[in-house]
């Protein structure tokens, strides 16, 4: 349910509502009730929720199940506002969730937003789902992948400074983030050969080292490397032209080397239905491609379409997940 101060309980509430996610999954949602169901009476909203304990023994028959979980029962909110109780309910909501997806009591999970600030000013070692989510699964190796507008766009380097991303850039790195993204997009979306492009960090991916070397000296060689080993990825390509051409169908997916240079076409493309993945973690995990939204929260305007987006793609992921593996050769 994420932050109960921000727009995480109405776009969930809206999605519900969307005959496309009752067609596609059976919604287990970990909060509050009494704060959810308030939601849905500001929204008018007719919604029916069973209370359960055990997600996979008792959410069969019905659309959407509830389960209250965190350390503070709340009565009511202040949206809007930071309040301490949200903070560490929002905390308590993902651990109940990642207990259960480990354990197999789900086959997806969707996060709503949570509030960093928030969260740090309460005290709590969580600095955001992604690296929070692969800490509490003892998952080594994983990445962002941000899907919509008809991109796939993996990040090399996330919530650091511009002037960090270079250090970072290692041909190592690169490496892993292809060999990551062609295993997950194999897995997750079913695409048998996936076609990777790769970024350049500089503009006109370097133009021969006039711009600088991090290109020839280490994007080229993990991409050559990945290459031997049977992977389809190609780069480094400048940036300004990789993504229109991912669009218009020549690759699969792009991996950029920093935040906004992957962020801005997505977001460009699909501001209200971006979908943020989690690859390389043991189970399926999808969050809306935005935040708490503190300005617009309890104005019942928020748009769920994001949130819709990333519940039908979860859906989705794990049904393929369900299906019998392909047989070699």
């Amino acid at each position: 349910m994420g932050d109960a101060a921000g727009i995480g309980t109405e776009v969930i509430a809206k999605s519900l509502t969307d005959e496309r996610v009752a067609r596609a999954c059976r919604c287990v949602i970990y909060g509050d009730e009494t704060i959810f169901s308030s939601v849905l009476r500001i929204l008018k909203i007719d919604l029916a929720l069973k209370p359960i304990a055990f997600p996979r023994r008792e959410a069969a028959d019905a659309h959407v199940s509830f389960v209250q979980c965190g350390d503070y029962p709340m009565s009511h909110v202040h949206y809007g506002e930071m309040d301490r109780r949200c903070a560490v309910n929002s905390v308590g909501y993902i651990n109940r969730a990642i207990r259960d997806a480990l354990s197999s009591k789900i086959d997806a999970m969707v996060t709503a937003p949570i509030n960093k600030a928030s969260i740090r000013r309460a005290g709590l070692p969580l600095d955001g789902h992604t690296d929070y989510l692969a800490q509490e699964s003892g998952t080594k190796d994983y990445a962002m992948m941000f899907v919509g507008g008809g991109l796939r766009v993996v990040l090399m380097t996330v919530h650091i400074a511009l002037t960090v991303v270079p250090e970072r850039i290692t041909e190592s790195a690169v490496l892993a983030k292809i060999r990551l993204t062609d295993r997950y997009l194999k897995q997750w979306f079913g695409i048998d050969k996936p076609r990777i492009a790769v970024c350049g960090l500089n503009p006109h991916a370097g133009e021969e080292g006039m711009f600088g070397k991090e290109e020839s000296e280490r994007i080229f060689p993990a991409v050559q490397t990945a290459q031997s080993e049977g992977i389809s990825v190609s780069g480094p390509y400048p940036a300004d032209t990789v993504f229109n051409r991912c669009k218009g169908g020549e690759f699969d997916v792009v991996i950029a080397m920093y935040h906004d240079q992957g962020l801005l076409p997505v977001k460009l493309l699909a501001f209200d239905e971006g979908v943020n993945i989690t690859i390389g973690l043991p189970f399926v995990r999808t969050s809306p491609d935005h935040g708490t939204a503190y300005d617009i929260a309890g104005r019942g305007i928020a748009h769920p379409g994001s949130t819709t987006a990333a519940i039908l793609l979860a859906a989705e992921i794990a049904e393929r997940l369900k299906r019998p593996a392909k047989p070699e050769g």
